[in-house]
């Protein structure tokens, strides 16, 4: 009795139990050998920024993101829904690095893998910050001005601190509203910088909207094919804008359709508004695989195990499905709590759009962002630019981005003296054996006095990383 006291209560010993029996699941997972490393930079970081709030102000905030995210839940059939908290969105990123160190089960992994690279970047550098004057009063301003819209600033720290890390000394420079001014000064020896970051949205309002309107569309269909007892799967490309489709489009198609004979892949329609390709999801491998797994709710690997080889990664569709449901003790109030253990039907969709129109508007230019970038630098001292975008919307869209951007620049006139300009295409890759997996390609253009020495290429990846040469959209297309 007394030792059992010496562990404390009994609901603090179940806590503890739970936990570990938690840590062995996840071990035995495989997930855990990712890199310690990372690991370890996800905890410096997360210990790095919670040392600028005040005592008990993080467990109200994350309090506050559970029941905000909890309040939200929509477990409709039809409806995919993105999780993330706008209104304290860097008190989110921290949230998914602290899941991700002490309570890896918990994990939201979609927001997670697209999040947590950037933060892993800040902690890798972390042993630089004594080469950054400021870096302070920058957290301390995510954590408060700027907890709706982190992104920006967060990038801003990268680049100071992979500035740090290439010997540079790094000042962050204050805002001074209406006043134009850089972000960084940078010193080397007798080099000195000043440096602007900018960082896109991550994606388009088109996009946002082109979801929407799929999703409409999407509306009613899983009914539809629940009503024809079968499990199926479908493989849509719209050759034409979504939003210009009726929203009633998909279930006039498939009304005549279902339900689906003998073989094995149906072409349903296939004209100048569509192609929809459907077939039988192979559903007692799926009950052999859940005879011996959990799979989470909404996950790539869910998506994956129904839709096989048309459901590859870093793509977009629906889910929805019959399923014997679960929860992990103390992700009870999260959206990712959810696991699937049991499958009595389910169905699907992968979702495309190659319509001209659809791919222009999603492939954004980065003029606007370089006209503004330009006047935020001095006119009469050197400067560099660093520019981040996105790539979230497919091949297509990053292929036509960059034809646009080699247009724009080879087009761009400069009335300052701008010694650089690093152009940073970051692609958060959905993962199903991992936590997160990143890739970062970067172009460079040289002013006219060309290159300078020590300037750091990559702000994400490590900084002495040897690229392949071509573009991760060429590369993985």
């Amino acid at each position: 009795m007394g030792e059992a006291r010496s562990r404390g209560s009994r609901d603090q010993r179940v806590a503890h139990a739970t936990q570990r029996n938690k840590a062995d699941f996840y071990r035995k997972s495989g997930l855990i050998n990712r890199a310690s490393t990372e690991l370890k930079a996800l905890q410096i970081v997360h210990g790095a920024f919670l040392v600028h709030l005040q005592a008990g102000e993080w467990e109200s905030r994350k309090a506050a993101i559970r029941e905000r995210l909890s309040s939200s839940k929509d477990r409709s059939l039809a409806r995919t829904r993105s999780v993330r908290d706008e209104q304290d969105e860097i008190a989110w990123y921290l949230y998914l690095a602290e899941l991700a160190i002490t309570d890896p089960l918990c994990q939201e992994t979609n927001q997670a893998s697209r999040t947590l690279p950037f933060l892993v970047s800040i902690g890798q550098k972390w042993e630089n910050r004594e080469r950054v004057v400021g870096l302070d009063a920058k957290i301390k301003q995510l954590l408060t001005g700027r907890r709706r819209e982190p992104d920006g600033l967060l990038f801003e720290i990268m680049v100071a601190l992979s500035y740090a890390a290439n010997g540079w000394s790094v000042q962050m420079l204050n805002e001074n509203p209406p006043a134009k001014s850089p972000d960084l000064l940078v010193r080397r020896g007798e080099s000195e910088f000043y440096v602007e970051c900018k960082r896109q949205s991550r994606r388009p309002k088109y996009a946002e909207r082109e979801r929407q309107a799929f999703l409409e569309m999407w509306e009613g269909v899983p009914e539809l094919v629940q009503n024809c007892k079968q499990w199926l799967w479908f493989d849509i490309v719209f050759h034409e804008e979504i939003a210009l489709i009726p929203s009633n489009y998909l279930r006039t198609c498939l009304a005549h359709a279902l339900p689906l004979g003998q073989l094995g892949e149906y072409t349903v329609v296939d004209d100048a508004v569509a192609t929809i390709r459907a077939r039988k999801i192979n559903h007692p491998a799926v009950q052999r695989h859940m005879a011996a797994n959990k799979v989470k709710d909404g996950s790539s690997m869910l998506r994956s195990l129904l839709g096989a080889d048309w459901a590859p990664l870093n793509t977009s569709g629906s889910m929805a499905l019959e399923a014997k449901r679960s929860t992990i003790a103390g992700c009870e109030n999260l959206p990712s709590a959810h696991w699937v253990e049991e499958i009595t039907w389910a169905t699907g969709c992968t979702r495309a759009c190659d319509a001209s129109l659809s791919i222009a508007a999603k492939a954004r230019d980065i003029k606007k962002l370089l006209v503004d970038a330009v006047r935020q630098v001095p006119k009469d001292k050197p400067s560099i630019i660093h520019i981040a975008i996105e790539t979230l919307e497919g091949r297509d869209v990053d292929h036509r981005r960059a034809e646009r951007i080699r247009s724009s620049l080879a087009n761009f006139k400069v009335d300052r003296p701008v010694a650089a300009l690093f152009l940073h295409s970051i692609q958060c890759n959905e993962v199903i054996d991992k936590p997160w997996e990143v890739d970062e390609t970067v172009d460079w253009y040289y002013g006219p006095d060309g290159e300078i020495s020590n300037i750091p290429k990559w702000v994400l990846l490590p900084p002495h990383t040897v690229g392949p040469g071509v573009s991760h959209w060429t590369l993985h297309p």
